[in-house]
Formats: C-alpha cells, sequence, structure tokens
C-alpha cells in the first residue's frame, strides 16, 4: 500500500475510532459519526501527521468523500506530505529528486 494512503487510514481511523474498518475506498461521509468535529479532526490529524497544510480550497465534501480522496488531495499539497511519510516510515531523511 502506498505509504501516503497508509497514513491517510490510519488518521481516520484514530480519529473515528474505527480500527480495521477503513480501506481506500471506505465511504466516510455516509458514516453517522462522521461529522464536521470529525473533519475538523481530520483536517488536524493529517495535517500533524504529516507536516503540511490542506489548502482551504480544498475543504469541500468531495475531499473527504475517502480514504483515496483525502491522500490525493494531501499529495497535492506538495512533496511535503510525501517526504514525510517516506522519512517517518523508513526512520530516514530522502532527497527529494529533481
Amino acid at each position: 500500500m502506498d505509504p501516503l494512503l497508509a497514513e491517510v487510514i490510519g488518521c481516520v481511523e484514530r480519529v473515528l475510532q474505527a480500527y480495521g474498518e477503513i480501506g481506500p475506498e471506505t465511504s466516510l461521509l455516509d458514516r453517522e459519526d462522521f461529522d464536521s468535529i470529525a473533519i475538523a479532526d481530520l483536517i488536524s490529524e493529517v495535517e500533524t501527521a504529516l507536516g503540511t497544510e490542506l489548502a482551504p480550497e480544498l475543504i469541500v465534501p468531495e475531499t473527504f468523500a475517502t480514504p483515496e480522496s483525502l491522500r490525493t488531495a494531501m499529495a497535492g499539497c506538495g512533496a511535503a506530505a510525501t517526504r514525510a511519510v517516506l522519512g517517518a516510515s523508513s526512520g530516514t531523511e530522502r532527497t527529494e529528486r529533481p
């Protein structure tokens, strides 16, 4: 599994306390426990875990439809998110390729 997607799924599981229930295409918007507070908590959790901010224009329902859609949005916020995850998962810092 893509390390960035794995980190996003981990964040979703922590926020929703839904360990083992969340996959890349799990519909988050249909869950009763996924309300505006959960979305705010998820934004904070993902930004902290990835070391980057979700662009304000991406804070729309489509971004939070599934973990995969959130991963795509976070990847679009720059290479910092990918470097943060890859560096944390391997225990080493990675350099960006030209």
